[in-house]
């Protein structure tokens, strides 16, 4: 049993998979064990993605630790917080949260002497509902969850501990997305550290962490550091989990976007088709993330100004991620934001394509609508002057200048270059843009009078 699970903690997924599947086949049904046998097939499953079989083996291990006696006291909550996971990765954050909370109820009621473990499994669901909070947008009790599970874990493990690299990521993932990224930037560091001091250098989890601290360098315009992380995270994975794995293929599309930015149209295609080509492959073509490289392909044709293929795409992406993922998922707000009526931080920059897409047909009102939506959540989850917020901005006065509202149209662009002057590198070629557009501006509005 340990051998399969140092296979797991290694990142050997594919070999511990085998290796628990014929210890499966060689016990009795009746065995104590079998139960740790499919908890831990539900867990090399999960780490390849594939949520199906690794819903079938933990709902197995909960089924075989509910009517039989185990070999500790926390495998039921253990089993518990792993389909919770599952869940959470599926989108169905209702029953993830429901596990999760399950799991703390069993293990603040379980009577023992041994605080220490108790602090920890405590400690764990914790640093779950974090996780759930997260995704569902609600970053302030996200990070209070993540900090009470930092200090319960700190209170028995050294400062080197790799449980320790989970929380300092966690909150790095949650002050990255309030624009943090600083702070964001500090905690993925210390992170890493200790995931460099206790994983082998060719494991998923430090290539988890090279892709997270890019897309900080992605976001504040510092493009090839960006594509330095971004690379490492996909050479990682790809001798880890193999070249068509579906996290290998959220790397190529991480390096899209960094081309997308830099107006590298031509290599922002090459990634996302590749993306596209993995998902296909690994997953199939109604699965999520299918529908999630179509909705980058129109981010691309709407950047060229390319509207109906820009449409048609955006169209595909939202027909295949609306027919899998249930409605609360940040992602049907991504490619459905007619309509939608719960705000997630996601749906940000779909409000601004969308404005972006109307002020192309010159249905001003509309657009001006979706830009306004956009810069209000921007308030909401944003806590400083963050690029998305100059980006609609810059959208907002280029709007207002193919209206020759020239007055508006300085305004907006002039808020924009000075909130990216505040969050990009001064050479940064968005800044450029809003400097340039301004100067139009100017001219136009001279002009017209």
């Amino acid at each position: 049993m340990l051998f399969g699970e140092l296979l797991l903690d290694m990142g050997k997924y594919t070999e511990s998979q085998k290796y628990f599947e014929t210890m499966r086949e060689q016990m009795n049904s009746d065995d104590a064990e079998v139960a740790d046998i499919y908890h831990n097939l539900g867990r090399a499953y999960g780490y390849k993605g594939d949520f199906k079989k690794a819903l079938e083996n933990f709902n197995r291990a909960y089924d075989l630790r509910s009517r039989t006696p185990v070999t500790s006291d926390y495998a039921l909550p253990d089993t518990l917080n792993s389909l919770g996971v599952i869940y959470g990765e599926q989108g169905e954050y209702d029953k993830a949260k429901k596990r999760f909370n399950d799991a703390l109820t069993m293990v603040e009621q379980h009577q023992t002497s041994d605080t220490k473990s108790k602090v920890l499994h405590i400690a764990q669901s914790h640093s779950n509902l974090g996780w759930i909070h997260f995704l569902k947008g609600e970053y302030q009790q996200a990070l209070g969850f993540h900090q009470q599970s930092l200090n319960s874990r700190k209170q028995f493990l050294g400062d080197d501990f790799l449980l320790l690299a989970d929380n300092y990521s966690s909150i790095g993932a949650v002050q990255h997305a309030l624009g943090q990224f600083d702070k964001a930037m500090e905690n993925y560091n210390i992170g890493f550290k200790i995931r460099q001091l206790n994983l082998p250098s060719d494991h998923p989890s430090i290539a988890s962490i090279y892709q997270a601290i890019g897309a900080v360098h992605h976001e504040s315009g510092r493009y090839d550091d960006a594509l330095e992380n971004y690379k490492h995270a996909l050479d990682i994975r790809a001798k880890a989990l193999g070249p068509n794995h579906s996290s290998v293929a959220t790397v190529y599309k991480s390096i899209g976007g960094v081309y997308l930015d830099q107006g590298e149209y031509g290599q922002a295609l090459k990634q996302y088709m590749r993306a596209l080509e993995i998902c296909v492959l690994t997953l199939s073509e109604s699965y999520p993330s299918t529908g999630d490289c179509y909705h980058s392909l129109g981010m691309l044709c709407e950047r060229q100004n390319h509207f109906e293929e820009a449409v048609k795409h955006y169209v595909k992406a939202r027909e295949i991620i609306t027919a899998f993922l249930p409605s609360e998922h940040p992602s049907i707000a991504k490619v459905h934001a007619e309509g939608w009526g719960e705000e997630h931080p996601d749906i940000i920059p779909t409000y601004n394509a969308f404005g972006v897409l109307y002020r192309l047909k010159k249905d001003y009102p509309k657009a001006k609508e979706y830009f306004q939506r956009a810069d209000s959540m921007c308030q909401k989850y944003f806590l400083r002057d963050h690029p998305m917020k100059a980006r609609i901005l810059h959208n907002m006065g280029d709007m207002y200048t193919d209206k020759g509202d020239f007055h508006n149209a300085i305004g907006h662009y002039e808020n924009a270059y000075k909130m990216r002057e505040a969050t990009l590198p001064p050479d940064d070629l968005s800044t450029a843009s809003s400097y340039y557009n301004l100067g139009c501006a100017y001219f136009e509005k001279k002009q017209q009078s």
